[in-house]
């Protein structure tokens, strides 16, 4: 099964959000995190390991702040493993 992966550029970061550093993600996230900041970021999906890695991470700084949601596979959807 897969799971949708979200990775939008923000401006702003909630005072609460978890944000975490690129270089403090784990070595499968940070393998990841940029080809999905290049791809189309709404429409990709991923193994559900993978999405697992990102699930716990509300926002990440990466070249800018990256806010990052899992959720349902969407159909059209490019597909990183």
């Amino acid at each position: 099964m897969t799971e949708r992966i979200t990775v939008s550029q923000v401006d702003r970061v909630p005072a609460d959000a978890r944000i975490h550093h690129y270089d403090e993600l784990p070595e499968r996230a940070k393998n990841h995190l940029p080809r999905l900041v290049k791809a189309d970021a709404s429409n990709v999906t991923a193994s559900e390991r993978l999405a697992a890695v990102f699930e716990e991470y509300d926002h990440v700084k990466f070249t800018d702040y990256y806010r990052i949601t899992v959720g349902e596979e969407s159909p059209t959807s490019p597909d990183f493993r």
